[in-house]
């Protein structure tokens, strides 16, 4: 089923945040389908953008990517559908931004994947298997403490805000359409949304090996449809 129309379907309306981590096309064509749904979702949390940070300075670098291509080449999330994101940001839906600022500072490290080994359940066995690789790469080629953790960041901002520190930011629509740079930033002009400015990551990392070497839990065991 499309993802709009499971948004469309969902029984009692939409009471609970609409977790949106990569591009924002299926909650747009929903909204552009039934409008009137916008007054009932409590809020969007959504991976993406990057604002410049106190004093200047480039907020992503890796070394096996030259900071040219990152700047014109490649895009991800809102940029990778620009005209979805401006139709979520005017429709008045409160939207949450976990921008880049704040995923390129927790990390899947070492002693979590040690500790993750330890565990003898085939979900962890599955996940200790497939990470290793991505954790390995991103220490020896990235030259970075771990593996990032973009995506459970902002799944965990959606279960528990208290992971970030948030700020009241701007989105220039204008600039965002024209894929420009500095569509996301502080001052007065825009569309407002609360953007994710500062991370506990410790915990945040901690409470991600913790979940992950829990066994798993009976509700998610059980076959669909069972």
């Amino acid at each position: 089923m499309p993802p709009a129309k499971i948004i469309l379907d969902l029984d009692n309306g939409l009471t609970g945040p609409v977790q949106d981590v990569d591009d924002a096309l299926a909650l747009a064509l929903a909204l552009l389908a039934a409008p009137e749904i916008a007054p009932r979702i409590r809020g969007v949390v959504h991976m993406g953008g990057v604002f410049a940070p106190p004093g200047g300075g480039a907020v992503w670098q890796t070394p096996d990517i030259p900071d040219a291509v990152w700047r014109t080449t490649l895009r991800f999330n809102t940029l990778f559908d620009p005209e979805a994101a401006a139709v979520v940001f005017r429709s008045g839906v409160p939207v949450t931004l976990v921008p880049a600022n704040v995923t390129v500072r927790v990390f899947w490290r070492p002693g979590h994947q040690a500790r993750l080994g330890r565990h003898t359940g085939a979900l962890q066995g599955y996940l200790h298997r497939w990470v290793g690789p991505w954790l390995e790469w991103s220490r020896r080629i990235r030259r970075l403490p771990g593996a990032h953790l973009h995506d459970p960041l902002t799944l965990g901002v959606a279960m528990d805000p208290d992971f970030c520190r948030f700020a009241e930011l701007r989105v220039n629509v204008a600039r965002l359409l024209g894929e420009r740079p500095g569509w996301l930033g502080r001052g007065r002009t825009g569309l407002p949304v609360r953007a994710a400015v500062g991370v506990a990551a410790e915990r945040f990392e901690d409470f991600l090996e913790e979940r992950l070497c829990a066994p798993l839990r009976p509700r998610y065991r059980a076959a669909p449809g069972a």
